[in-house]
């Protein structure tokens, strides 16, 4: 057990890791990068507990590196239904640039973003720039003022690169759907496909290409 960081916030990152950390094979899983997703959470931690209990060592020469809640300061936010004073700023923003018009509590449930109102599957270079979006801090789609300005999303990035993963899997909600590739890039978008067709054979997952998705998230990123 070990962190990655910290949030804006201050709270802590944790990591799993299953397996020799010296192991041929490293991949990375990591989940509820958005705040009302934190359902993730529980998904990983008990796929953690199903993998102990059968004995790690029978999957191979693997390291799982597993990261529950990217976004806890965010979660903090969705699962209380409470703003802080900044959060009641950015809620009357919304408000009046009619992002939303739920009311508060509901607001603060469906809250996607981290802490300080920066989404963070927004927030990583690859596919930045075209992002068109919120302004300024918002419970969603916001992608910051520039990339990685926000804690979490650079925790994360400096974790991806002191490891040559393998694989990287990012779990959200709830759209039952496999984002696979981004743009034309070769070779990694035909070896995520081969990972995807078979992950799809055993969750009957639709599978899904880029033309249609915004850039600035981790699998961008990481697939760069």
């Amino acid at each position: 057990l070990g962190s990655i960081g910290t949030s804006e916030q201050g709270r802590d990152i944790p990591v799993l890791l299953l397996g020799d950390p010296q192991a041929q094979q490293q991949v990375l899983i990591q989940g509820t990068m958005h705040a009302r997703e934190h359902l993730n959470t529980w998904l990983l931690m008990a796929m953690a507990d199903y993998w102990l209990s059968r004995g790690i060592s029978r999957y191979g020469d693997v390291c799982w590196h597993i990261i529950p809640m990217v976004n806890p300061d965010g979660v903090a936010v969705s699962q209380s239904g409470k703003l802080s004073s900044r959060q009641q700023e950015i809620y009357r923003w919304d408000l009046d640039e009619r992002y939303t018009r739920l009311e508060e509590a509901q607001y603060a449930a469906a809250w996607k973003a981290n802490g300080l109102g920066v989404d963070l599957n927004r927030n990583f270079p690859s596919g930045w720039e075209p992002i068109d979006g919120p302004q300024q801090p918002s419970s969603q789609r916001y992608k910051g003022d520039e990339p990685f300005c926000a804690a979490e999303s650079r925790a994360l990035g400096e974790y991806t690169l002191a490891y040559d993963f393998d694989v990287t899997i990012s779990y959200h909600s709830s759209g039952s759907v496999i984002y696979y590739e981004f743009g034309n890039r070769q070779p990694a978008n035909a070896m995520s496909e081969s990972l995807s067709k078979a992950v799809a054979a055993v969750t009957g997952y639709e599978m899904k290409g880029s033309d249609t998705v915004e850039g600035g998230g981790y699998k961008d990123w990481a697939m760069d």
